[in-house]
């Protein structure tokens, strides 16, 4: 997890380094965006949930039922117990395709600039809190091989970049944000799959990727007037505007 979060952060550096460059209109006034309750309440309920699945007692044994349901489904003909390790990919794909669909010309909400701080800070807001949760909650995953289940970071890391790729695209229309959300999906279900995490870490992650999301949206305004101060923005908006006069 630390390392796949230093070469989320490292890649997000280096495109904001060219894309800082080409961002020559100047954003409107910054002003904090709504965090959004509807989604932080879905998301403190995804948290509330999965970790209700391994502390509140009478609910402890969905894990193992859902755990032990998706096991025998997995270990039965044709797939005879294969694992899939597409989740290792496909977690980063929602985040991924935010500047994919940006570089095909489709319109968005934010430039180049302001896409790439807000992914650093989701990312950043996400690791921390999933880092911290694994390494003072001392979880066995399923599989048996460590006591670092709780959260998923890999369904962390794609539904944040999901609710990046919703926000940033749902007036263009609605049906990215939703391919997004179903690839987070599934990349939370295949954990499942492959034995690696408890429905309740699943959960937990995902909730904690929607959150971080909405988080760093409504704190981009400031922390861009800290990198990008106004006299940069009026330069901008200078050397923009003589290109216009020309």
């Amino acid at each position: 997890m630390k390392t796949n979060t230093i070469y989320i952060l490292l890649a997000i550096i280096a495109i904001a380094y060219q894309a800082t460059a080409q961002d020559t209109i100047p954003p409107p006034a910054a002003s904090p965006e709504p965090i959004g309750w509807g989604f932080a309440s879905v998301s403190a309920g995804l948290v509330t949930s999965g970790s209700a699945l391994h502390f509140v007692p009478g609910l402890q044994h969905i894990n193992n039922d859902v755990r032990d349901k998706v096991q025998q489904w997995r270990n039965s003909p044709p797939r005879n117990g294969a694992a899939l390790h597409v989740d290792n990919y496909l977690q980063y794909m929602p985040a991924a395709s935010a500047y994919i669909l940006k570089i095909c010309g489709v319109p968005s909400k934010h430039n180049y600039c302001d896409l790439t701080l807000i992914s650093a800070e989701t990312f950043l807001t996400s690791s921390i809190v999933v880092v911290t949760m694994k390494t003072t909650i001392d979880i066995q995953r399923p599989d048996q091989t460590a006591y670092n289940s709780f959260p998923s970071g890999h369904t962390a890391t794609a539904f944040a970049g999901a609710e990046i790729l919703r926000n940033e695209y749902w007036e263009t229309t609605p049906w990215i944000g939703i391919v997004g959300y179903t690839i987070a999906t599934a990349t939370g279900l295949l954990r499942i799959y492959n034995n690696r995490h408890w429905a309740g870490d699943v959960l937990t992650g995902a909730g904690i990727g929607i959150l971080s999301a909405r988080f760093a949206n409504w704190i981009n305004p400031k922390v861009r007037q800290i990198f990008l101060p106004q006299k940069r923005h009026l330069t901008n908006q200078t050397t923009y505007d003589n290109i216009l006069s020309d």
